[in-house]
């Protein structure tokens, strides 16, 4: 009975030292915000949205979304986006729909890091900011964008 009261104290203190540690280091929101916006501790939020970097200097804001971007995931006849290539009239917010039309997990993974995932037949959506220079888009499951899931999203120059 005495083993058991040491090993109850000694996972109270561990717990106490590391809640201490999260006070001091204000990590007490390790986990990423539901409600869209940064966390305090910095974490992306859930939806997969990103904020402008300083070079992005569109008008847009995540609230201006300026267009659609639809794509499609499929595995036969063999694995890709539909359509690959994308154009669109100008730089700023879209709202993407990803259509996982194959029966594996897929996700559209741009190059600023925004990712989309979809399990096999499920339909999701998130936003992405495309810059003047467009963006470029893989599927960040391993193996996958070597067999060819990948595609460029391209502003039209006016």
């Amino acid at each position: 009975m005495l083993r058991f009261f040491a090993y109850l104290g000694a996972v109270g203190i561990v717990v106490l030292l590391s809640l201490g540690y999260a006070i001091v280091t204000d990590d007490l929101n390790p986990l990423p915000n539901p409600s869209g916006e940064a966390s305090p501790s910095g974490e992306p939020p859930v939806d997969g949205s990103v904020e402008p970097t300083p070079t992005q200097t569109a008008a847009a804001t995540p609230g201006d979304i300026v267009g659609t971007i639809t794509l499609h995931a499929h595995e036969t006849p063999s694995f890709g986006f539909e359509p690959s290539e994308v154009t669109v009239d100008s730089a700023g917010w879209y709202e993407v729909t990803f259509i996982n039309d194959g029966s594996a997990h897929h996700d559209v993974t741009f190059d600023d890091g925004t990712n989309i995932p979809a399990n096999g037949g499920e339909t999701v959506s998130g936003t992405v900011y495309v810059p003047a220079e467009g963006i470029g888009f893989i599927c960040s499951v391993p193996g996958h964008a070597d067999l060819g899931m990948t595609g460029t999203v391209t502003v039209i120059v006016r």
